[in-house]
């Protein structure tokens, strides 16, 4: 599929600073955008406003890199010296938490514990070549559900706590009815996402350890060797994850770019037959299609023809990258958000859009939890409760008249007013 030229997206008008990043991130995909940056860099730039964006969808390292690279003499020295100092800090922040990682997997190692490490250092390096050239926070593990609990007691023996403090009464039932839960290093400098599964277990693309650990593939972090997911697994996953946070930063869309960019030998039959076995066709042909159209990522002719093929996918790219460019006040449903309808609209089961709107409207969070205790044996009523509080506040919110807008600014870059917590 032809990528489109980075001067109109969807009939949006781009800025010179969001056409830019779109070509940056484009050559650091795999096409030459050489002469057209250096075109662009001789125009009218809002530097400040071009730092600005990068830093919002999280690609300051591609940008740097590829400014750097061969057009270092039309960047202005400031700029420079600027992009400079916050890719030195993040390649210090990345390098303590893959040490970090080498510490926790020679604990759970040492326990028998089999643990994937996804997202974060691993796709860094299995796409980019380079802990320093993705922007990562924490660490993702993937451990067994048998595991979970033992694992959450030896992170703790390290120094971890959890991010939501249960009494001990609630924990083994909390823990296990979700599937991912966060920890804390006790200095705050390291946080960990300990997952059993990929998404909650009620879902038809849910994948856990025991599923992925045959197709796993080593990695070297820091001279350790890591185990993650196979590439075919990982694309699966960042094209799953990108629709499940509604595509919102073109770093979700350069990692899928890059990552066909570095895996030429990508089996792509495997890659639909595993799509259409775990029900996940919509989300991996719009993460394809974003990738092709933005990132300039090349795909087989028949790949390009099935995800062509796919109009759902073709509607919500639209909705994405309208989302991603366009410079309109437009105000966020709060029942939507909520729900996840975008993210509803990717599942092509209807009992997955199901079990979403339950999991969103009934399963309780920590807002529930610290707002009354109630005996364990009365767990159960936290679900009734979390809907209880949500219809209360949407009440509150139309009769005060306080709904969110986010606003773009020039660059693209959206900033939401009001508070986004469920």
């Amino acid at each position: 599929m032809k990528a489109r030229e980075p001067d109109t997206i969807a009939g949006i008008p781009l800025t010179p600073e969001s056409g830019l990043i779109l070509r940056c991130v484009r050559h650091y995909s795999g096409r030459d955008e050489r002469t057209r940056i250096a075109r662009q860099l001789q125009g009218r730039l809002d530097w400040d406003a071009l730092l600005r964006l990068a830093e919002a969808h999280k690609i300051l390292p591609i940008l740097h890199a590829v400014l750097k690279e061969s057009h270092w003499r039309e960047v202005p020295e400031s700029v420079l010296e600027t992009m400079k100092r916050k890719h030195a800090a993040n390649f210090a922040g990345n390098l303590l938490l893959s040490y970090e990682l080498i510490r926790i997997l020679e604990a759970l190692g040492s326990r028998g514990i089999r643990c994937l490490v996804f997202k974060g250092p691993t796709l860094a390096v299995a796409a980019y070549g380079s802990i320093a050239m993705r922007r990562f926070q924490d660490l993702d593990l993937l451990v067994r559900r048998n595991d979970f609990l033992k694992t959450k007691d030896l992170l703790r023996e390290i120094g971890y706590q959890p991010a939501l403090r249960l009494p001990e009464a609630y924990e083994k039932h909390f823990y296990l009815t979700r599937s991912e839960h966060h920890f804390v290093r006790n200095d705050g400098k390291a946080t960990v996402d300990l997952h059993w599964g990929l998404s909650p277990p009620c879902f038809s693309f849910f994948q856990d350890l025991d599923r992925l650990w045959p197709r796993s593939v080593t990695v070297a972090i820091e001279g350790a060797t890591v185990r993650a997911p196979g590439m075919e697994d990982l694309l699966l996953f960042l094209c799953r994850h990108g629709a499940k946070h509604r595509w919102e930063g073109l770093s979700l869309i350069s990692d899928v770019a890059v990552l066909i960019a570095a895996h030429r030998a990508m089996d792509w039959p495997g890659v639909l037959a595993r799509a259409k076995r775990t029900n996940s066709t919509v989300m991996l042909a719009l993460g394809l299609r974003l990738a092709a159209e933005l990132a300039g990522a090349e795909v087989p002719e028949n790949i390009g023809d099935w995800m062509r093929a796919d109009r759902k996918g073709e509607v919500l790219a639209g909705k994405v990258i309208r989302s991603l460019f366009s410079s309109e006040e437009r105000p966020t449903v709060d029942v939507a958000d909520r729900l996840n309808l975008f993210h509803m609209r990717t599942m092509s089961r209807f009992t997955d859009r199901l079990h979403e709107i339950v999991l969103n409207l009934f399963t309780p969070t920590s807002i529930e939890l610290s707002l009354i205790r109630l005996p364990a044996r009365l767990y159960f009523l936290y679900y009734p409760c979390r809907l209880l509080r949500l219809a209360v506040r949407s009440v509150l919110n139309k009769a005060l008249r306080t709904p969110r807008r986010q606003t773009p600014d020039r660059t693209g870059a959206r900033r939401t007013s009001g508070s986004d917590k469920p």
